[in-house]
């Protein structure tokens, strides 16, 4: 036996190929830690953290309606039990580092079974690494961190050898079942997208083992693992909605639905339409605000957004135009997701390939359903006008799962080689992936290198509000959208807490936390009749613009004058980087 022979035989070992996986991505995660700054992406993770760690609630946790509420209990009690330590991003952290591990330990068990290049292998790994992972680890958010646990969830269920014992097997269909519940959990709309490609691939393994096999106990496993997916799924969807089911919860959904389609689709605008803002009593000034997330007037309402949600995409105004325009708007303007459209394309025109070469038409057939739920997915979104990065990378991750099983089963073995049958696949498809792998690279890691320098950055300036509002507890500070950019996972709170601080809008507006947090604060509403009572402060940083020629807070002193004429505002103190505590006073 070869050098190459005795690697493959080494690596057979199920021990000696979890230690390498993890090691393989411990170093990748080292790599990026030393030399990048690990963020969230967007601030609705830093919202779910500050919620379920009772950062909002003075140290009372509360549950956040973007995560099933089974998750949200677990995250929680860690908090209450040891607020030392920063759950939710070490949460974000664990699910991403066990799932890309469980990848890259049965991509390295398949190659080292075909006797493939195990160095080769780990190369590629590291490469594949940077370049289609380093932008949801290095910028986390619920959205891809859910779909790579997805991702994990389907690897564990593609690589079950129907000849392996029975307990390897149940263990791996239970291994399965947790990632896909925890990407379920985490997210429920990322949930569902990749329940369909988890699907497909259980319906392949099914398919194949009754070709291979024709057991029907075998077959029967995989049918009580869909029946356990289902009633698990079920008994989730059940849970939370009972344990959110009261009026409180009940008003915020009504109110959240309502809010997102205002807020997410096109719709008719104040200069297009100004009678129906005339109708509802929002002037130019208030409608400003609404689109900069500011909802502190009475006449933001469920009712109001959905009588202007009426006029745009909600009206049925669905052109084909408008959905190529929205896919042509992410692809042309984000390297993230053109990286990701190339190595797709790539992969799946090799999976395509070799697996028409090899004659094995189950895998031919199981990568042109892969490719054809990519293609729906992507025209539902573009036509939802939905199509954004993060709702890409909820179908690219569990695509890329399937796309890499197919490949590593479809290269040529030890004996193909020696034969120098298919020789071009053992040149020309490595070739192709680490060339495609180092343009990806080259392109996406100095976007995510400055996006995630940027969030870390411009956090410090929401910190430094908490800050202040700590040092003053017996005072309510409610900011703007100016300083609504914060994104550091591993915030800690544990005796003080800027629960006297508060986001005058953002997803959380109406919540049942919301509603603990204005309680707490000895308020019944946060409307902008607040702003004039003697303990409320209103803060912006000074240097944010709004639109071209408004600041943020020049945006609401109009709004302010408008509503309250002859209202005097008061600069009372400065922080760096251009913020500033206002006081509003009735003449």
């Amino acid at each position: 036996m070869n050098k190459q022979g005795n690697i493959c035989t080494l690596f057979e070992k199920k021990t000696i190929l979890w230690l390498c996986a993890a090691m393989v991505t411990l170093i990748c995660y080292m790599i990026l830690a030393a030399t990048n700054k690990i963020v969230f992406f967007i601030n609705d993770d830093e919202n779910i953290l500050y919620t379920l760690a009772g950062y909002y609630t003075a140290g009372n946790t509360a549950d956040h309606s973007f995560v099933n509420a089974i998750l949200s209990f677990f995250i929680q009690g860690l908090y209450s039990v040891l607020p030392q330590f920063p759950w939710y991003g070490i949460f974000h952290v664990v699910v991403l580092f066990s799932s890309l591990a469980i990848l890259e330990r049965y991509a390295l068990g398949a190659c080292a079974k075909n006797r493939t290049a195990i160095i080769y292998t780990l190369l590629f790994s590291v490469l594949f690494f940077f370049a289609l992972y380093f932008y949801p680890v290095l910028l986390m958010q619920f959205t891809t961190t859910s779909a790579i646990a997805g991702m994990a969830s389907i690897t564990l269920l593609l690589y079950v050898e129907e000849k392996e014992n029975k307990a390897t097997i149940i263990s791996r269909f239970l291994f399965s079942l947790f990632y896909l519940l925890l990407c379920f959990w985490h997210r429920k709309n990322t949930g569902y997208v990749v329940l369909c490609f988890w699907g497909l691939a259980l319906v392949y393994k099914l398919v194949s083992a009754w070709i291979k096999t024709r057991n029907i106990r075998i077959c029967r496993s995989y049918v009580v693992l869909a029946a356990a997916v289902c009633v698990s799924i079920s008994f989730s969807i059940l849970l939370s909605s009972q344990v959110r089911s009261n009026d409180s919860w009940d008003f915020f959904y009504e109110y959240d639905q309502a809010r997102y389609k205002e807020m997410d689709y096109p719709h008719d605008s104040y200069e297009e339409n100004p009678q129906l803002y005339e109708a509802l009593d929002w002037s130019e000034a208030l409608y400003r605000l609404e689109g900069k997330l500011f909802f502190m007037d009475e006449r933001i309402n469920a009712d109001s957004f959905n009588i202007i949600a009426q006029t745009g995409f909600y009206a049925n105004n669905k052109t084909v135009s408008a959905a190529v325009e929205e896919g042509k708007d992410l692809l042309q303007n984000n390297e993230i997701a053109l990286v990701a459209t190339v190595a797709l394309t790539v992969l799946a025109a090799i999976c395509l390939i070799i697996s028409a070469q090899n004659k094995n038409w189950i895998d031919m057939l199981l990568a042109l359903c892969n490719t054809g739920g990519i293609l729906v997915l992507c025209a539902y979104l573009c036509w939802k006008q939905r199509f954004i990065l993060r709702a890409f990378q909820a179908m690219e991750f569990p695509a890329l799962a399937i796309y890499l099983y197919i490949l590593v089963r479809n290269m040529p073995n030890a004996e193909e080689r020696r034969q120098k049958k298919k020789q071009w696949k053992s040149v020309v498809v490595p070739i192709i992936g680490v060339l495609a792998c180092i343009w990806g690279i080259y392109l996406s890691y100095p976007k995510a290198k400055a996006d995630s320098e940027y969030r870390y950055n411009i956090t410090f300036n929401t910190l430094a509000v908490e800050e202040y509002a700590m040092d003053h507890p017996d005072n309510i500070y409610v900011y703007d959208v100016s300083l609504t950019f914060r994104y550091h996972p591993f915030i800690v709170y544990t005796e003080d807490y800027p629960s006297n601080l508060m986001f005058w809008g953002g997803m959380g507006w109406n919540s049942p936390a919301f509603f603990e947090q204005l309680d707490i604060n000895g308020l019944k509403d946060l409307y902008s009749d607040v702003l004039l009572e003697e303990n409320v402060y209103f803060v912006s940083r000074d240097s944010y613009y709004a639109s071209e020629t408004l600041t943020s807070f020049a945006l609401f002193e109009q709004y302010m004058k408008e509503e309250y004429p002859g209202v005097e505002i008061k600069k009372v103190e400065s922080l760096p980087n251009d913020i500033s505590i206002y006081k509003f006073v009735l003449a």
